[in-house]
């Protein structure tokens, strides 16, 4: 079956903040390896980027993980760098959901990674919640977006990758949609293998299945 590492360390009395006592509990799973460690569920845990440093690296060791859910967790840009180390060299990972964790500039560190993965076929990932009102974003000129657009990063990512076939990203942008969408949406009728999507902006959902 598929350990939940959350639940294996759920008695242990030192708090999450770290990441600590959940990467303690991982380790000695890889080393028992009885049965393989294959999924790591750990959403709202604060792992933050220490806590993420030493899971990813326990997963790297393990090579039998299949799954990863990271919700929620505070994980900054250098864990982005660490998940997608992880992505790079664990061929069996094949889910990564990352939701509520990136700034719009830690997409393209994951899609980078993934034009070279071949083994990734469902990602999700979010920007964290944002500040500043949708209104306001509404309003600006299509000129004053951030300097990564992820579905900009993403169109970059999909001319090379084969194998990801569900994408849900969250919590865009009026901006990012306006400059990136004609252009998202022309790769992916050209990638026929993606068979879900999924983009929200302000509660709007849009998913397209082929």
């Amino acid at each position: 079956g598929h350990w939940k590492i959350a639940q294996a360390a759920k008695d242990r009395p030192a708090p999450l903040k770290t990441g600590t006592p959940v990467c303690d509990c991982l380790v000695q799973l890889v080393q028992t390896q009885e049965p393989p460690l294959l999924s790591v569920v750990l959403g709202w845990e604060a792992l933050e980027d220490l806590g993420c440093m030493y899971l990813m690296q326990a997963i790297q060791l393990s090579k039998t993980v299949t799954m990863i859910d990271l919700r929620n967790n505070s994980l900054g840009t250098e864990s982005y760098k660490y998940v997608s180390e992880a992505l790079l060299t664990v061929p069996s990972i094949t889910s990564a959901d990352l939701y509520g964790n990136a700034n719009a500039e830690d997409y393209e560190c994951i899609f980078s990674a993934l034009q070279t993965n071949n083994s990734l076929t469902h990602l999700s990932l979010s920007v964290k919640q944002r500040s500043s009102g949708y209104d306001v974003e509404f309003m600006e000129s299509s000129s004053t977006s951030r300097a990564t657009n992820p579905l900009a990063a993403c169109v970059a990512m999909l001319h090379s990758n084969n194998t990801l076939t569900t994408l849900k990203m969250d919590e865009l942008t009026y901006n990012e949609l306006d400059q990136g969408l004609v252009p998202f949406a022309q790769c992916i009728i050209a990638k026929p293998i993606i068979t879900e999507i999924a983009l929200t902006l302000r509660g709007i959902y849009d998913e397209k299945i082929k």
